[in-house]
């Protein structure tokens, strides 16, 4: 990332299966149809995702004391269209 990239969103939730499983359900719905709507910690942002999207995929096993943490993490990635405006355009405070 730029050094000149704003964060829109960020934040950590513990799930269970189920409740993970359906939040990738829902945004795997969202991505098909083109417009994310994402909510966390009282934030809330809307994106439009464009036809072609990049994906990382990275699995790692990380030793610690008495076990072991195994992170599975997925990134994503796409360009914005000149049309959509301004690199704020659809991101929403806690209000809104």
């Amino acid at each position: 990332m730029s050094s000149n990239a704003r964060t829109l969103l960020k934040g950590k939730q513990v799930l269970t299966r189920a409740e993970l499983a359906d939040f990738l359900n829902v945004l795997a719905d969202q991505i098909r149809e083109g417009d994310i709507d994402l909510s966390l910690d009282g934030q809330r942002v809307r994106i439009r995702a464009e036809e072609q999207i990049g994906l990382s995929v990275e699995v790692k096993d990380t030793p610690k004391s008495g076990h072991v943490k195994r992170e599975l993490e997925l990134e994503m990635w796409w360009s914005l269209a000149e049309r959509q405006g301004s690199p704020s355009s659809g991101v929403q405070g806690p209000s809104d």
